[in-house]
């Protein structure tokens, strides 16, 4: 399985960003990473929300070294909006 890491600041409002680097600029709101721990693979894992993975693609196109949102993205938000609003919902 492939993965990858990042390192993250914390700001007073409790969202996060990168301190260094060309994703600097990516701005994630304060409920993207949590302790809770999902299934993958027969493993527990710490992984990003479904808030914090929405507001990395709503981001993309106005970031510094971002681009178009490629069909794909787009179905991704979508998904992404509908994933967010069944949780709200419970």
């Amino acid at each position: 399985m492939e993965f990858s890491t990042a390192y993250f600041d914390r700001h007073a409002d409790g969202g996060f960003s990168q301190p260094d680097g060309r994703w600097s600029d990516w701005l994630f709101p304060p409920d993207s990473f949590t302790y809770r721990t999902v299934p993958s693979e027969g493993t527990e894992v710490l992984a990003m929300s479904v808030a914090g993975m929405l507001a990395m693609k709503e981001q993309y196109p106005g970031l510094r070294n971002g681009g178009p949102w490629r069909p794909k993205d787009i179905a991704d938000i979508k998904t992404l909006k509908a994933l967010l609003a069944d949780t709200l919902q419970v």
